[in-house]
C-alpha cells in the first residue's frame, strides 16, 4: 500500500512540476518523466477533441479524429512564440490554425474552445462575413464541414507573458469565398486561400 502511495505521490508531484515549468521541461526532461508527459499529452488531447466535437455535434457534423502530427505541429508553432506569446499565425501553413491566448493558465481545451465557439455571434451565415469587424474564423474553422482531423498543443511563454494554445486542423477551412458548412458565397471572412 505505501509503495502504491509513493508512487502516486511521484506522479502527481511530477504532474504539478510539467505544469508549472512546461517550457524548462521541454527541453531538460528525464527520460524517467516522458509516460507522464505523454499522458498529460493524452488527456489535453482528449479534452481538446471532445470539445471540437461537441461544438460540430450541435451542427450535425462529422466528429474531428486526433492526429498527432498535426498536434505536433501545433506545438511546434507554439513554441516559436515562446519569447512574444504573441497570436501570429504560422505563414505557409498546409493546415488551418486556431490561437488562442492566456495570461494565466487555468484556461482549459474546453474553455478555449468555447471562446472560439461564441465568434458565432459575429458571424452571418447568409453573406459569409465577419459582422461589425469582429472575428469569426476561429468559429468557421470549427464547425468547416470537410474538416476531418485537429490537434493541438499549449505551451507556458517565457517572462511571465502567458500562454498559447495553437489547434491545426486538416483539411483546412476558412476558404475564400466558401461557407464552412459549403456553398460558394461573393463574399468571404478571409483573404484568398489557396487550395
Amino acid at each position: 500500500m505505501s509503495q502504491i502511495r509513493f508512487l502516486f505521490t511521484v506522479l502527481i508531484s511530477s504532474l504539478f512540476i510539467l505544469s508549472v515549468s512546461s517550457t524548462f521541461l521541454h527541453h531538460h526532461i528525464p527520460k524517467e518523466l516522458y509516460p507522464v508527459l505523454q499522458l498529460k499529452r493524452a488527456l489535453l488531447a482528449r479534452k481538446f477533441l471532445m470539445a471540437h466535437n461537441i461544438v460540430r455535434g450541435a451542427y450535425h457534423l462529422q466528429p474531428l479524429t486526433w492526429n498527432r502530427t498535426l498536434a505536433k505541429y501545433a506545438r511546434r508553432w507554439a513554441y516559436q512564440r515562446i519569447n512574444d506569446c504573441e497570436l501570429i499565425h504560422s505563414p505557409n501553413s498546409p493546415y488551418g490554425e486556431s490561437m488562442f491566448w492566456s495570461k494565466k493558465g487555468h484556461w482549459g481545451p474546453a474553455e478555449v474552445v468555447k471562446c472560439w465557439a461564441d465568434e458565432r455571434a459575429y458571424y452571418d451565415e447568409k453573406t459569409n462575413e465577419c459582422i461589425n469587424g469582429e472575428i469569426c474564423g476561429h468559429f468557421t474553422q470549427l464547425i468547416w464541414k470537410t474538416t476531418e482531423q485537429v490537434g493541438c498543443g499549449r505551451i507556458q511563454c517565457n517572462y511571465h507573458k502567458g500562454f498559447i494554445y495553437v489547434c491545426s486542423y486538416d483539411p483546412p477551412g476558412n476558404y475564400y469565398f466558401e461557407g464552412p458548412l459549403g456553398g460558394t458565397f461573393s463574399k468571404s471572412i478571409v483573404y484568398p486561400h489557396h487550395k
